[in-house]
């Protein structure tokens, strides 16, 4: 069984992420960013979050790192099956 990572063992990209405040009033859920990036959201939730995309630099910064993040992921998790 492997432990759960501790903060210290964190990406440094993925610790700044979860530290991240957002404006609560403002943003859609990280939840949400997440599902975009992972491209599980409906036709009506993608075209909101969209929509705030491109009016959020925070939030276009978010889908930014999550993509290096979820590519950089992958490219371990290939390399390890070699």
């Amino acid at each position: 069984m492997n432990p759960q990572p501790t903060e210290p063992d964190l990406p440094e990209s993925l610790r700044r992420l979860l530290g991240r405040r957002r404006p609560a009033a403002e943003c859609p859920s990280a939840t949400l960013a997440a599902g975009f990036v992972q491209e599980a959201l409906d036709a009506e939730q993608r075209a909101a979050f969209l929509s705030h995309l491109g009016e959020c630099r925070s939030c276009t910064e978010e889908v930014v790192e999550l993509r290096a993040l979820l590519a950089q992921t992958s490219a371990s998790v290939r390399a390890a099956k070699r």
